[in-house]
């Protein structure tokens, strides 16, 4: 849960007591989300996990959720929110809910979670065609030389 990790975008002008233990506990980064280009700031930041903090009103933080969940960049969206928002927030692009008040424990481990989940997703190192000598096929196919997999 390194700091560079995860951001954290808050909309409202007090940030979750749960939220904000875990920020000072890990170095976290908080953006307000109501300042100039909140999505340009995490994508340039290249976070594993963005928090959302989003307020009763909903947007622009749903709105940026759904920016988020449509780019390239590989990234964990969780949206923390009054729990009449969860269908909403999830509708918008969000990988996870969590309905407030929460404790910075749950929140930590949740996002722990989602890394894991993350890292499972990718193919083992080991399952990886690679080229050995001369380029020769090491993944059990045909041995002619430079064609590999």
């Amino acid at each position: 849960l390194g700091s560079n990790q995860v951001i954290v975008l808050c909309y409202e002008d007090q940030v979750e007591p749960g939220i904000a233990r875990s920020i000072l506990k890990h170095r976290w980064q908080l953006v307000d989300g109501r300042s100039l280009s909140p999505v340009k700031r995490v994508l340039i930041a290249h976070p594993r996990a963005v928090i959302v903090q989003v307020p009763p009103a909903g947007e622009p933080a749903l709105g940026v959720i759904d920016r988020l969940a449509r780019h390239w960049t590989p990234m964990v969206v969780l949206a923390v929110a009054g729990e009449a928002m969860e269908l909403t927030a999830r509708q918008a692009g969000a990988d996870c809910f969590l309905p407030t008040p929460i404790e910075s424990d749950t929140l930590e481990t949740v996002i722990e979670h989602m890394f894991l989940g993350d890292e499972s997703r990718k193919p083992p190192r080991d399952r990886r065609p690679r080229a050995g000598p001369i380029g020769r096929d090491t993944t059990g196919g045909s041995e002619s030389i430079g064609r590999v997999h």
